[in-house]
């Protein structure tokens, strides 16, 4: 921005003294002036004290003068009207259709502001004014009414969702719970224990006509709580986790329940059974009942009352019934989840699970000693097992089989893939826009194999923060072999090296980029090259980093930029996202298990087949952040005869195929059998070799970052 430096004022932009003297005069002769327009009508009431409401008359003289000819009474009027809140609502609507046309449509402009105002009960009984004087009436009246909903109905939502965020209300969307029934239902709310408000703040869901999931997880919930998410008008789905609910709160949800296709009631005692609530489900409603406790007894155990509630769901499929102990493990199977092995694609961080330390790529052969045979069977070894049950679990990793004692956990409420319907959710940090709850995020990050790694973290941060978020990533195509297989992002742009300096990549880049209407850019690289390609998406965001972090024109692209403070790369990264309310959101890399690439590198290589190696990376990006190849032949060669470790040479290029040879011979020299030299590989391949490898030895290149991302055993060289 452009400094501006105090200067002299030129003495032709004085304004001469008569010129002031004049204007003077007339201010004086128009305040004189509405001041004798205004006596001709009759003086308006002298107002309340502003500690007491007005009274009756007093409202019904300011409403008559809403249709005064003089504009300084009927704004006084209005105004006057505007600051006696409840009182003036119902008079208001009476003279919507005993007045003029005119003094009606000022009646609806005043209850107008009510419904957009700042008290919470006034606005809901305004909007419920209009909406009956736009049903009732069949005129001009009705239509204007109807007219201004629809227009309010927009700013209601939005600061619904500013407020209700403020106050710790997740906005998103859920979807299938994977191991558990399907749902794929609309965007929801998520209330939590971070919710800081009261019953009373609630009441703006009743504007928020799009939410279809409400999902509670929450100790301070109150009857007045259900009372309110009743109001909601196109509730689909209820889920209720934990807190001191009881039959008495849960009745308070009967005018939704008729309207209800799915409700889960998870970990809840209940004293008295829920039948007579859900005979009042819609007839093709579903139901899931996990870890429940009635009367004191467990409802997976207790077939009495399970017969009870299932006779109450008249209609319904016993297969959209479900009772189950709820147990939790927190594992992702492969698509043909009916057929065996068991092999597990990935495994959730929070869970016991991955503290036991399964893994994707794991193969579960056994769960308390009774044979698995399939993803769906583990699925029915466990449903009779509850949070906190312990269970041995037997699995193989290459060759080596291992014993697990695993904790199963509770099951959370957001889990699994989301669904894509695009509506509102608010972000705390990109000021004053509202992103849907499928917000339109772009990636450019586009080359570098280990820095595309390093950047996974924040693909999957956002997935996590919005699961039903339209994620797009722009790469060159060897950096896009690292994304080919992520069934996380939605969609991947590939562009030739050097694409700036080709004016039909540029436009082809373009034309596919503005199809997706991407909100926001975060520009991870930090280069011309990446900055050119999230400005061509026609975004209205774009993030980077700050001068000297971010080069080129990069930050001249962007209207955000972020100081890191981080200084290992991959959370460096993720600073970015701090923008969009995402602080500090974890390490995670996801990187899904390949079991072709696996299968083919064990055919091609018997070493690996074995699942005892090592690999050692020979090459790098920069010849300055090689490693003299006979040190790696003789570290290989010391691993066989000090550990009888093999190793395998990974190489990348002609020229670290070289490398990989003088590695290998000094390594035979010493330990003949010490040493394979690894075929030329895909990506995907080299992914799984180094995924199943006992470790990993690498420079600061792009498969060092790989072995970190799949939590391989690693020694970095630097230097």
């Amino acid at each position: 921005m452009a400094r501006l430096s105090a200067s002299p004022v030129s003495r032709s932009l004085v304004t001469p003294r008569p010129i002031l003297s004049l204007f003077a005069c007339l201010i004086w002769v128009g305040h004189v002036w509405c001041s004798l327009a205004a006596a001709a009508e009759p003086v308006a009431a002298p107002a309340a004290d502003a500690a007491e409401a007005p009274t009756k008359a007093q409202i019904a003289q300011w409403i008559d003068q809403l249709d005064s000819d003089k504009f300084l009474l009927r704004e006084n009027a209005t105004q006057k009207l505007i600051s006696a809140k409840r009182e003036a609502i119902q008079p208001l609507a009476d003279a919507v259709r005993t007045g003029s046309l005119e003094k009606a449509f000022r009646c609806i402009h005043v209850l107008r502001a009510f419904a957009i105002g700042d008290d919470i009960e006034t606005e809901v009984e305004a909007s419920a004014k209009l909406a009956l004087i736009a049903a009732t009436e069949h005129d001009r009246v009705a239509a204007y009414a109807g007219d201004v909903l629809k227009k309010i109905q927009p700013v209601q939502q939005e600061r619904a969702i500013r407020i209700l965020s403020s106050l710790g209300v997740k906005f998103t969307s859920f979807g299938p719970i994977q191991g558990f029934q399907t749902v794929d239902e609309g965007p929801g709310v998520w209330i939590t224990d971070a919710y800081t408000g009261d019953a009373k703040h609630l009441h703006y869901l009743q504007h928020l006509s799009f939410i279809e999931d409400v999902q509670i997880e929450n100790d301070k919930v109150t009857a007045d709580w259900f009372a309110e998410i009743a109001k909601m008008p196109n509730v689909r789905l209820l889920t209720v986790k934990d807190g001191p609910v009881d039959i008495e709160m849960l009745r308070e949800l009967e005018p939704i329940l008729p309207k209800l296709n799915w409700i889960r009631l998870y970990y809840l005692n209940l004293k008295g059974s829920p039948a007579p609530l859900f005979s009042k489900m819609n007839s093709l409603g579903s139901a899931e009942l996990y870890g429940m406790v009635i009367d004191g007894e467990e409802l997976f155990q207790d077939e009495n009352e399970q017969q009870s509630i299932m006779a109450a769901l008249p209609g319904r499929l016993p297969e959209n019934i479900k009772f189950r102990s709820g147990g939790f493990l927190g594992v992702r199977g492969s698509n043909d989840a009916t057929r065996g092995p068991c092999v597990v694609q990935s495994v959730d961080q929070d869970t016991g699970a991955y503290k036991a330390g399964l893994r994707g790529g794991d193969t579960v052969t056994e769960v308390n000693g009774t044979e698995v045979e399939s993803f769906m069977h583990l699925i029915e070894l466990l449903k009779d097992k509850k949070a906190g049950d312990r269970v041995e679990m037997t699995t193989i990793r290459g060759t080596q089989t291992r014993k697990l004692d695993v904790l199963l956990g509770r099951l959370p409420l957001r889990y699994g893939s989301p669904s894509c319907r695009q509506k509102w959710h608010a972000t705390k940090g990109v000021v004053g826009h509202m992103l849907s709850p499928a917000p339109r995020i772009l990636i450019t990050r586009l080359s570098a194999l280990g820095d595309t790694v390093l950047t996974l973290p924040v693909l999957c941060a956002l997935r996590k923060e919005f699961p039903a978020a339209q994620i797009g990533w722009v790469a060159e195509p060897m950096a896009a072999k690292v994304l080919a297989d992520r069934t996380d992002l939605n969609f991947l742009f590939t562009v030739e090296k050097g694409w700036l300096t080709k004016p039909a990549e540029i436009n082809r880049l373009r034309r596919a980029l503005s199809r997706h209407k991407f909100e926001i850019v975060l520009d991870v690289q930090g280069l011309t090259k990446s900055a050119a390609a999230g400005w061509l998406s026609g975004r209205k965001h774009q993030i980077t980093f700050t001068r000297g972090q971010a080069r080129e024109h990069a930050p001249n692209l962007a209207g955000r930029h972020i100081t890191p403070k981080s200084t290992y790369i991959a959370e460096k990264y993720l600073e970015l996202l701090q923008p969009l309310g995402i602080e500090n959101p974890g390490l995670e890399f996801q990187m899904p298990y390949d079991a072709v690439a696996h299968e083919t590198m064990a055919r091609r290589m018997p070493v690996i087949a074995s699942g005892r190696y090592a690999v050692l990376n020979v090459g790098a990006g920069w010849f300055s952040k090689t490693w003299v190849p006979a040190r790696f032949g003789e570290v290989a060669a010391d691993l066989s005869m000090r550990y009888e470790i093999p190793s395998v040479l990974l190489w990348g290029n002609d020229d670290e195929y070289k490398y990989a040879e003088e590695a290998a011979e000094t390594a035979r020299a010493i330990a003949p059998n010490s040493v394979s030299i690894l075929p030329k590989m895909s990506i995907a391949e080299m992914k799984e070799t180094i995924r199943h490898a006992n470790l990993l030895i690498s420079g600061d290149t792009g498969p060092l970052h790989f072995g970190v991302a799949l939590e391989t055993p690693t020694i970095s060289l630097f230097g």
